[in-house]
C-alpha cells in the first residue's frame, strides 16, 4: 500500500492572488491598465475563494474571452 500525500489547498491572501493573477496573465510585462478588465479581474478574483487553481485558470483564459463574457462569468451564480 502506498502513503497518501496531503496538500494544502488553503487560500491564498488578496494580495497574493493578484500577484499569481498578474503573473500568469501578463508574464514579465506587467498588467494591462485597461480599467473595465481591471475590475472584471479583481471581482472574479473575489469570486474564486482565493484558490489559485481558479485564479491561474482564469488568467490563462483572460485574452481568450472577450470581456463582456467574463462580465457574465462575473455576475453569475456560481
Amino acid at each position: 500500500m502506498h502513503g497518501v500525500l496531503n496538500h494544502d489547498l488553503r487560500s491564498f491572501s488578496r494580495k497574493d492572488c493578484w500577484s499569481l493573477f498578474v503573473k500568469h496573465a501578463f508574464g514579465d510585462m506587467g498588467p494591462n491598465e485597461d480599467h473595465d478588465m481591471k475590475i472584471i479581474d479583481k471581482g472574479i478574483l473575489r469570486k474564486s475563494n482565493d484558490m489559485p487553481s481558479v485564479i491561474t485558470t482564469h488568467a490563462n483564459l483572460r485574452y481568450e474571452v472577450e470581456a463582456e463574457e467574463w462580465n457574465d462569468v462575473l455576475n453569475s451564480r456560481v
